[in-house]
């Protein structure tokens, strides 16, 4: 949650992150959808409120439609991501992925 918006998300929010993924499932409802939990690494903010920044340095969940990387423990990648959710409760949709190095 940013603090500038407590308590509400806000769309568009998008920004260029870089990840290192901790798990990856598929999803039982959605055969194209992968959920995932990674560690935010870094973070800048694209357009609209901020909600990863913040959050730099923790797990968090996320997902993707996005099979242009393969995604399995361990694997670091950048992507664009948008922040969905409430103030309680989120996760960060990814798009865009590309593997990165270290």
């Amino acid at each position: 949650m940013s603090p500038r918006h407590p308590g509400v998300s806000a769309a568009p929010n998008r920004c260029e992150i870089k990840l290192r993924v901790v798990s990856v499932t598929c999803s039982e409802r959605f055969p194209d959808k992968q959920e995932l939990v990674f560690e935010l690494l870094a973070a800048r903010p694209i357009e609209g409120p901020d909600f990863a920044t913040q959050r730099i340095g923790q797990s968090v969940n996320g997902f993707t439609f996005d099979t242009s990387v393969t995604l399995t423990a361990g694997v670091l990648a950048n992507a664009e991501a948008e922040y969905l959710g409430g103030a309680r409760q989120g996760s960060f949709q990814l798009s865009n992925l590309k593997a990165s190095t270290p």
